[in-house]
């Protein structure tokens, strides 16, 4: 089964991103921090990563994007974000991520958005 590890630090966002990507058959984990992210990772290897850009406590997503690829892991990461603007794509794709998904999303169809970079993993 493919595990998808879902970070944010909005409670509510991950609650339904959970649903939606187990309603699509995917595993998921979550976490609402950098530290527990990599606690995650250690425990259980994902497939994907969906990484909000904004965590709060002044914690950024490309943070914690370099933190994982410092830490050797290599999985796909996709950024989750309101910050969908072309300069902001440019910046997470050009720090490592494979994609990036708007905010505000569909949990229903959330899982079926992250075939194609499933597909290249």
């Amino acid at each position: 089964m493919t595990h998808i590890l879902m970070v944010d630090d909005a409670e509510d966002i991950l609650e339904l991103g959970a649903i939606g990507l187990e309603i699509a058959g995917f595993s998921c984990a979550t976490a609402r921090t950098g530290e527990q992210a990599l606690l995650c990772l250690k425990q259980q290897a994902a497939d994907l990563i969906l990484l909000d850009y904004q965590l709060g406590q002044g914690e950024s997503g490309l943070d914690v994007l370099r933190r994982i690829r410092n830490a050797a892991w290599q999985v796909p990461i996709v950024f989750l974000t309101a910050a969908d603007d072309q300069a902001h794509r440019e910046q997470f794709l050009q720090a490592g991520a494979v994609g990036v998904l708007a905010k505000p999303f569909d949990p229903m169809t959330l899982g079926q958005s992250l075939v194609p970079w499933l597909a290249k993993s």
